[in-house]
């Protein structure tokens, strides 16, 4: 594999879909992750998977094992060895989200994201459908796999800039745990959606 679906970061808030700006910074030996390598070369890896920083820990795992799954067909069935395919592939998928529920869930709203619920103003930032609910539907919906629905977690990336872990944020697609939108930008909200997250999603793919 050339690439590692986790390296992604964009200093430029304006940007959808992210660069290579701090691909392989260096290892930050704060995050855990689960790999799958090479048997003759184990320091050969195939796919990696990293942990998300949110609970529920049965809905970080269960993305990290699908996360896994899909890079595997994604380099065996499709070719997509390089982050230019890659990257191709994620910006076709997103155009699912407008036909997606996205379901926002504690502890990944943050302040700035609930202030925006609170007061009706992420219904014009984010157009798409969208739903608040408890972490127990969360985990219904992507344990049986449903379609229609998606949701965002937070991930890190494996790697530090200035003795920073810096993370990306995700909306995937409940179904089979494609990611449907990614991007590096932090917000306000550290390991916490902010409600500039979902603009740009919403601007990325409308």
């Amino acid at each position: 594999m050339n690439y590692k679906m986790n390296d992604f970061y964009s200093p430029n808030a304006n940007t959808g879909m992210p660069g290579l700006a701090s691909y392989h910074f260096s290892s930050s030996g704060t995050t855990m992750f689960v790999s799958i390598v090479w048997a003759g070369d184990p320091k050969k890896e195939i796919v990696i998977s990293y942990l998300p920083v949110n609970e529920p820990i049965r809905l970080t795992l269960t993305f990290m094992v699908q996360h896994l799954e899909n890079q595997i067909i994604d380099y065996t069935q499709h070719g997509i060895t390089k982050l230019s395919k890659l990257k191709r592939e994620v910006t076709k998928r997103s155009a699912q989200l407008s036909d997606r529920n996205l379901l926002l869930y504690e502890p990944i709203i943050g302040p700035n994201l609930q202030y925006s619920i609170d007061d009706g103003s992420l219904e014009k930032k984010y157009r798409h459908p969208f739903q608040v609910v408890s972490i127990a539907e969360v985990e219904e919906i992507v344990f049986n796999h449903s379609p229609g629905y998606a949701y965002p977690i937070v991930v890190p990336m494996g790697v530090q800039h200035y003795g920073e872990v810096l993370y990306n944020y995700y909306l995937v697609d409940a179904l089979d745990g494609r990611i449907l939108y990614f991007t590096g930008h932090k917000g306000r909200d550290k390991h916490q959606f902010h409600h500039s997250h979902l603009e740009l999603a919403y601007r990325g793919v409308r």
